[in-house]
């Protein structure tokens, strides 16, 4: 009698262990999902960011681009008049805008870039998060069934999957976006080629008033 006494205790001891687990499984589960959420909408704020610097670059270059047609235009009509002083200060002009451009163009990449690999992270987060929400209903399902005593429900399997997804989640969306940025940002293509020109080796790499006003004067000359 005293055998049947104490495992029925041990039984009732495990009962009571396995429901706090199971609820604490569920409210962990929750948490998590709240996490997610979180994490997603910052991924989705980011990538609204980065679409609105594109376009704001895409102002930029077009207000550039308009404004190197009309100063040429003027720099070719002072230099048919013989006005090379103000064709001169055109030509500075120029150059300077045409560094401009090529800067802008170069951020539009790069921020198409970004915006891609952006995009593909949301895309993959939010199709992750409907899969974890999908697995919460489920659970709670399981877990009603489990309370009435209808099915049993295993928790472990569950509950692991959603920790191994929460660490891919925030290690893809954490570390490896923000080193990705970084080495983008830092990145210095075309240096070696500037040493080499300004060295008197090769062609130059970027426009200067000089260059501006030897392609201008065949097209005044022409125009007189």
């Amino acid at each position: 009698m005293f055998k049947q006494i104490v495992t029925l205790l041990r039984g009732q001891a495990h009962a009571a262990g396995a429901g706090i687990a199971q609820r604490n499984a569920l409210v962990l589960l929750d948490q998590q999902i709240r996490d997610a959420g979180a994490a997603i909408r910052g991924a989705q704020i980011a990538l609204a960011t980065a679409m609105a610097e594109d376009q704001q670059e895409v102002l930029r270059l077009t207000a550039i681009t308009n404004r190197l047609a009309g100063l040429e235009e003027r720099a070719r009509a002072a230099l048919a008049a013989k006005r090379e002083d103000l064709a001169l200060l055109a030509a500075e002009t120029i150059a300077g805008l045409e560094m401009d451009r090529e800067a802008s163009c170069q951020a539009q990449r790069l921020i198409a870039t970004e915006i891609a690999r952006l995009r593909r992270i949301v895309q993959d987060a939010e199709r992750r998060f409907a899969e974890l929400q999908r697995g919460r209903r489920l659970a709670r399902i399981g877990d009603a069934a489990a309370r009435s005593n209808l099915i049993g429900l295993d928790t472990n399997v569950l509950r692991e999957a959603e920790t191994t997804l929460a660490a891919l989640r925030t290690r893809q969306t954490a570390q490896s976006l923000a080193q990705e940025t970084l080495q983008e940002l830092t990145a210095t293509p075309g240096l070696v080629e500037e040493r080499l020109s300004q060295a008197g080796f090769g062609l130059p790499t970027r426009p200067t008033a000089a260059s501006v006003l030897a392609r201008l004067k065949p097209l005044a000359i022409s125009q007189s």
